[in-house]
């Protein structure tokens, strides 16, 4: 139920990039621990998957386009489809990790929660859809599991050929990659503002 895994990682994110979220802003993520007992660092197996995942956020909502079509703009506004400027605030690395994590959407792992009497009817589509008390239930199970997996590696939402990871607090981490600044003209940001249908800010 564990797997080979990319031993290289890589994520986009605020400094210290590797370290673990202040409490404060911990707990509303997919694998986050619902009783704050242990933090966790989210990554993907390929760079572009980490800027893909981040820029989502930035997409065009056209109902909320509608909805602010008859109110007047204020002079900070961000035209929908353009990347804030403060997304540049971020940072880019890459670390090795073991190859100790739990596959979430393996058979093995699906059949064990399924003899759960609150997961019976659990399927991956469950695993992957926007209820974070679900995820997090999960996550805490692969946590507390006697195993002690590093994390839990599983498909993206947004498309099954990105690998993201959740890595547990306790998981050694060796850094490859230092904090690196994103450049505009990074070749994994301007592919993934293709794929998104989004524009930098002028």
């Amino acid at each position: 139920m564990s797997g080979s895994q990319p031993n290289i990682v890589f994520r986009v994110g605020y400094k210290p990039l590797w370290t673990p979220p202040p409490p404060q802003y911990a707990g509303a993520s997919r694998f986050d621990d619902p009783l704050g007992q242990y933090r966790v660092v989210y990554a993907a197996s390929s760079q572009l998957g980490c800027v893909v995942e981040i820029l989502d956020h930035f997409r065009v909502n056209p109902a909320l386009v509608a909805a602010l079509a008859s109110s007047e703009e204020p002079e900070d506004h961000i035209p929908p489809g353009v990347v804030p400027p403060g997304f540049f605030c971020r940072v880019t690395g890459s670390a090795s990790l073991s190859d100790y994590f739990a596959d979430r959407c393996h058979s093995e792992w699906l059949a064990r929660l399924r003899r759960l009497p609150e997961h019976h009817a659990l399927d991956t589509s469950d695993l992957q859809g926007r209820d974070r008390t679900l995820t997090q239930a999960v996550g805490h199970f692969v946590h507390e599991d006697p195993a002690a997996f590093d994390g839990i590696r599983y498909p993206s939402r947004l498309g099954h050929d990105f690998e993201n990871l959740a890595i547990f607090d306790r998981a050694p981490i060796t850094i490859e990659v230092d904090e690196t600044p994103i450049r505009p003209d990074d070749l994994h940001l301007l592919q993934a503002l293709t794929l998104l249908h989004l524009t930098l800010p002028e």
